[in-house]
């Protein structure tokens, strides 16, 4: 992907959305319309594809052809952006489907060794919130209420989370044990912004008394067992990783985060209703994990030596989830 000829970087690019030659070949033939042999020889490179059917191939597997270009250079390579419509899904299938693909993807990576992981978030990771039950049935909620309309996501004590995706919870936790280094700057609005979802389908009836008082029991217990792994206390929720936590005053607006080891990188962008996918471009990468590195520089510390400011941080926090209101 470092190749200055494009065209080399090209076949790089095909190889890493389709990683076997054999069913590679069979791709470009059926979607080009081509002989097998004539596929086969594009990728040997003794005979170049042309602009129109790099065009062709690049929609179909989601490679930015102006990324390859500058690719050797200090370019940030922008990703393809998705638009996540609200009311168009179907289920929850939708959902599991998704996290399925990119367990799939982030396992080659992480499995890989050594592998470093970094995020920026403005609303909580799903995987802090799997540990606990009604934290993950909450958000999972929310999502299909949101994009599917459904009638099954007017109460949330009747609804219950389908068991394909709870062995996804399973699987996501198992792959974050295997990290070995992790670095969050977290945005400061995050638990706010998830309070002011709970009060919302409080509001609307979806959430009882009952309901709002296991989700603050969770959100409380998350926060104390942050605090208390920050601290060197052993966590179930990362075991004894190397975590480091910066607190962002200003809100971000966003979620960015990146995976790299040995041989093996991405990086990705999201909001709730607009995100990329994962993106492999090795200098947008490496570029995401400098540029946050210098975000550093205008956080709180609140991970090792960073005692005062985690105790103001954790007492803001539950000050916060203690704004729900429980009759």
């Amino acid at each position: 992907m470092r190749d200055s000829n494009f065209l080399t970087n090209f076949i790089n690019a095909l190889y890493q959305k389709i990683k076997k030659r054999s069913q590679l070949v069979s791709f470009i033939s059926e979607t080009l319309e081509i002989e097998r042999e004539s596929a086969s020889r594009r990728l040997n490179g003794s005979v170049n594809f042309s602009v129109e059917e790099m065009g062709i191939l690049s929609l179909k597997l989601g490679i930015s052809l102006d990324g390859l270009i500058f690719s050797n250079g200090e370019h940030f390579h922008f990703p393809s952006f998705t638009m996540y419509s609200p009311m168009e899904a179907k289920s929850l299938s939708t959902l599991t489907l998704g996290i399925e693909a990119d367990l799939i993807f982030l396992n080659d990576i992480i499995l890989s060794g050594s592998t470093e992981y970094g995020s920026m978030f403005s609303f909580i990771p799903l995987h802090f919130l799997m540990p606990y039950n009604s934290l993950v049935k909450f958000i999972y909620f929310k999502w299909g209420y949101y994009y599917t309309g459904a009638a099954d996501f007017d109460n949330y004590e009747d609804w219950v989370i389908p068991k394909d995706l709870l062995k996804l919870s399973d699987k996501t936790l198992y792959l974050c044990s295997k990290v070995e280094r992790m670095t969050y700057i977290w945005d400061c609005s995050a638990i706010w912004s998830f309070v002011n979802d709970i009060m919302y389908f409080a509001s609307i009836g979806s959430l009882n008394n009952n309901d709002l008082k296991l989700i603050k029991d969770d959100l409380h217990s998350m926060l104390y067992q942050f605090e208390e792994m920050l601290k060197g206390t052993h966590s179930t929720l990362f075991g004894l990783k190397d975590v480091e936590i910066y607190i962002s005053e200003v809100s971000l607006g966003a979620c960015f985060s990146y995976h790299i080891s040995k041989d093996k990188w991405c990086s990705n962008f999201h909001t709730y209703f607009v995100g990329t996918g994962y993106n492999e471009d090795y200098n947008t990468t490496m570029q995401l994990r400098d540029w946050m590195n210098s975000m550093k520089k205008i956080c709180s510390l609140i991970s090792g030596s960073g005692i005062r400011e985690r105790k103001r941080f954790f007492y803001q926090q539950h000050s916060i989830v203690d704004t729900i209101s429980v009759e």
